[in-house]
């Protein structure tokens, strides 16, 4: 009988795969967290267990079993110690929890040191154990005991310095910081903030000085205008009396001769500036100084000077022949109309002397003085990131060497000079490398820096100083600038003061996204212009959609026209400055010269009135391109080709530097641009045709890139307060009265609501002949159909959007070419071809 092979029920069981290196530290980490998680929430029980008032059986026997073992303040510092343990294991770092018992035990037996109470005792007395374990001490028995010890072994006093010995030391194993690092921090920190207070105080003092010198000069000086304003009345009026009384009862030439000098003022045409007078010859036109002194502008000789001899010569008796001729009898009605003409014709002229010869430029103490420089980095910080960035390039494999640092307002720029065979472009490339070694917010690199043989790394300051207007008003690059459209900007990385030419631009685009520092730049380089220039030199056209940036310039006097807030008057006003340029390139023609200057020196020789510079500014751009693209373009083009020659220079400013605003042909037409921080690289490209403004800081940080540079200039833009901007404008606004050319103000808005009338008959024609044209071949899509028709069909068929087609479906069923709507289905077509032709 065969038997059954007895198959072995011990068969090696498989072998269990081995884990991984990824698991087993996976598991090791969980492992980690969950004994982190028991030691935290253990604190925690201890820490109930010392204050909580109803703690159980359990706890309040642990409680007291605690209290005597480790006292009063042991119990929360072994607590304390516990929970910190369970943090250090959540993080990484177990192995240091031993090191925070024994701080947490160094601070138990020092609070026993001051118990003296039971210390009488040695301890070798078996009465020291009892009175620990019975008396409520800091420190329980364990750590009173150890105290006891110390004590004896050392006294009170070698006790205290061990102890704190081994604190610091074991502060310093278990945070990793060095003690002498910290004392000095807390030191600095310290000296800082006792810096800052003594700044403080001073500064308030000096601001409270300000404010009492500024009170005292306002008031002085309005007293000043109002002195020459009733003097120079005063004399005009006791001018026209005396010239009246002159032979009593006889009727003088004086009246006509005083009409015409009044109408050799202005021009046989007229014209926009005829009432502009030249500068007397070997006077440059642009010499002022700042000051706030009357500066005369278009005669050879003082107003006194001349008041005085035109009264002597009135006064002066015509010889017997003369006075024959010229006198006749006068009755009393006469006389009475005589006087009352002479005495407008005078009050006249003496109104067109105050606003044509004389502009009081602003002082200074209107505008807020420099703050001067944060002590926020000293020169020892300053090198030691620069050790730093040479230590992390060279880990790059970029060899340098740091050859300057200049710390600007904003930034700090260390100038790296590279060893032989390093290439520019790998240090550019390293930006983000360098901003995450230095915990910078961004970090520009310019490779290399034009005119020099170094690279900048530009980081970033922990406080950016802020740049006044008054300082740079104040520069000789300002001051001493004779164009009259000069404009300060601010001051450059290398510690330069930037003023820019208006005039060299000759017009310029500025772009930047909210809050960046765009509409502060336009108010400095306005605010430039009345410290700078007279308004017989300079007008100023604005044009602000906003509403409300550019309305506290109304009535100053440099302006054209008010503040333009709509947009189809700021598309008119465009247009009327291409007209203007037509017409000053028509009189440049005429009289053979090239230029404004050339035109304006013939004028000053021939004695005729020569043309100002006008300043056209647009705050936002977009909103104009949005309104009337076609004709805001078409006009900016124009004038940016054409009208340099002439004195008429744009400035245009935009928050959205996108294609569709900023076009090709306005940008091939205007080289200079500013910009500010934007959003993206693709915005930068837009702006300054390379990348680097969205790494701007904001609040002023600008690109600035003339037309004769080819790399961009980066600066901090000057600020001007919304407070000194109202000082100025309520200051220069009290010279003059507000005298607009209504002429030109009637053409702007003329062609304003011809830019309109266009625009709504263009849409509306458009639109019906777009109409009629579609719904023919929406019958011929339902003639093809078996005259049957739905929306979606001319959807489809026509490439319309859905509301477009369902607003011809309802247009043809007004019209009865189809039938109504029925659910889902097709409408009928009740036209026939023949009917609808």
């Amino acid at each position: 009988m065969a038997t059954r092979k007895k198959t072995s029920s011990n068969k090696k069981k498989k072998a269990a795969p081995k884990k991984t290196a990824a698991q087993r530290r996976r598991e090791a980490a969980l492992k980690r967290e969950i004994w982190g998680i028991v030691l935290i929430c253990l604190g925690a029980l201890l820490l109930f267990f010392t204050f909580g008032a109803k703690t159980g059986s359990v706890g309040g026997a642990i409680s007291s079993l605690i209290k005597r073992l480790f006292g009063t303040f042991g119990r929360v510092a072994l607590s304390c110690a516990v929970i910190s343990h369970g943090i250090f294991v959540l993080t990484g770092r177990e192995k240091v929890g031993g090191y925070i018992y024994a701080l947490s035990l160094i601070f138990t037996v020092a609070s026993s040191l001051s118990v003296r109470y039971f210390l009488v005792y040695s301890y070798k007395d078996p009465l020291l154990y009892g009175a620990l374990w019975q008396t409520a001490t800091p420190g329980g028995f364990v750590c009173s005991l150890l105290a006891k010890v110390m004590v004896e072994a050392f006294q009170a006093v070698g006790s205290w310095i061990i102890l704190i010995f081994a604190a610091i030391v074991l502060f310093i194993v278990i945070f990793k910081k060095s003690f002498v690092d910290m004392v000095r921090r807390g030191a600095e920190q310290m000296e800082t903030t006792a810096k800052n207070i003594a700044e403080k105080n001073q500064k308030r003092r000096i601001e409270r000085k300000n404010e009492q010198a500024l009170f005292l000069e306002a008031k002085k000086e309005s007293e000043d205008i109002e002195d020459y304003s009733r003097g120079k009345t005063d004399k005009a009026s006791e001018n026209g009396k005396t010239l009246l009384e002159t032979d009593s009862g006889d009727r003088i030439v004086f009246i006509e001769a005083a009409k015409k000098k009044k109408t050799s003022r202005k021009t046989k045409g007229g014209g926009l500036f005829g009432g502009f007078d030249e500068e007397p010859s070997g006077v440059n036109p642009t010499d002022k100084t700042i000051s706030g002194q009357f500066i005369e502008l278009t005669g050879g000789k003082p107003a006194e000077q001349k008041n005085s001899e035109a009264l002597s010569a009135a006064k002066a008796p015509e010889p017997p022949e003369k006075q024959a001729f010229i006198k006749e009898k006068l009755t009393p009605q006469a006389q009475a109309q005589a006087l009352e003409e002479v005495s407008q014709l005078v009050e006249e002229e003496s109104k067109d002397d105050h606003l044509d010869k004389y502009y009081k430029f602003p002082p200074l103490s209107l505008l807020a003085r420099s703050e001067g420089k944060s002590n926020n980095s000293s020169a020892e910080q300053k090198e030691a990131q620069a050790k730093s960035l040479v230590k992390m390039l060279n880990e790059f494999g970029v060899t340098t060497t740091v050859t300057n640092i200049t710390v600007a307002p904003t930034v700090t720029r260390y100038e790296l000079q590279l060893e032989p065979g390093v290439k520019v472009s790998k240090v550019a490339s390293l930006s983000d490398d360098i901003a995450y070694s230095l915990a910078a917010k961004q970090v520009r690199v310019e490779a290399p820096i034009p005119g020099k043989k170094a690279v900048g790394i530009e980081i970033p300051n922990e406080k950016p100083d802020m740049v006044r207007l008054s300082e740079i008003i104040t520069d000789k690059a300002f001051t001493a600038n004779k164009s009259p459209l000069a404009a300060c900007l601010g001051k450059t990385v290398s510690g330069q003061t930037l003023v820019m030419d208006i005039t060299k631009m000759p017009h310029i685009l500025i772009a930047g996204a909210t809050g960046s520092g765009k509409s502060v730049c336009i108010n400095t380089i306005i605010i430039s212009i009345l410290y700078h220039t007279s308004p017989e030199d300079v007008k100023l056209i604005l044009i602000d959609p906003k509403m409300v940036e550019l309305n506290v310039y109304d009535d100053i006097p440099h302006l054209l026209i008010p503040v333009v807030t709509n947009a189809k008057e700021a598309s008119g006003a465009l247009g009327w400055a291409v007209r203007e340029m037509e017409d000053r390139y028509k009189k440049f023609h005429d009289n053979k010269v090239k230029d404004i200057y050339s035109y304006n020196a013939k004028m000053l020789s021939e004695g005729g009135d020569k043309i100002p510079h006008i300043a056209l500014i647009i705050d936002e751009f977009a909103d104009l391109m949005m309104v009337s693209a076609q004709q805001v373009e078409n006009s900016i083009c124009r004038l940016a080709q054409l009208a340099r020659a002439c004195g008429i220079h744009l400035v245009l400013a935009t928050q959205r530097p996108s294609v569709n605003v900023i076009t090709g042909t306005i940008k091939a037409n205007i080289p200079s641009r500013i910009s500010f921080a934007v959003a993206s690289q693709i915005d930068s490209r837009t702006i300054l045709d390379s990348s680097g403004a969205e790494m701007l800081l904001g609040k002023g940080d600008m690109l600035y890139k003339p037309m004769d540079e080819g790399v961009p200039i980066r600066a901090q833009g000057a600020f001007v307060s919304d407070e000194e901007i109202e000082k100025v404008t309520t200051f220069v606004k009290a010279q003059y009265e507000t005298a607009y050319d209504d002429e030109v103000h009637e053409q702007i808005m003329a062609a304003a609501a011809e830019v309109g009338v266009k625009q709504t008959a263009n849409i509306e024609g458009s639109e019906e002949e777009d109409d009629e044209t579609l719904i023919k071949k929406a019958l011929e899509i339902g003639y093809a159909n078996k005259l049957k028709l739905s929306t979606s069909m001319i959807q489809r068929k026509l490439r319309l959007g859905y509301a477009r087609a369902g607003r011809i479906m309802d247009e043809m069923e007004q019209r009865g070419y189809v039938s109504q709507a029925n659910g889902s289905k097709p409408r009928d077509v009740l036209i026939s071809p023949e009917a609808l032709e």
